[in-house]
């Protein structure tokens, strides 16, 4: 997510905005988390148990509003 918004920035399709891409750096944070979190885990106590102990992904929550970025410019 976050490689596909700088790459956006680099070539002019997007304009830089610190606030989306601190947006999108917290959604590839919560991309990785819930990839670490699904991963199967077989070794010692790998099993159901296991998975309810482990620690879960904090959600993302956008409080910049609906109109911001290049989509609101259509």
């Amino acid at each position: 997510m976050l490689d596909s918004y700088d790459e956006l920035v680099a070539i002019g399709e997007l304009q830089l905005d610190p606030a989306q891409r601190a947006a999108a750096q917290r959604l590839q944070r919560l991309a990785d988390e819930l990839r670490a979190s699904a991963a199967p885990r077989r070794a010692a106590g790998g099993g159901f148990l296991d998975r309810l102990r482990r620690p879960r992904p904090r959600p993302v929550v956008s409080t910049s509003g609906a109109a911001s970025g290049a989509a609101s410019r259509c």
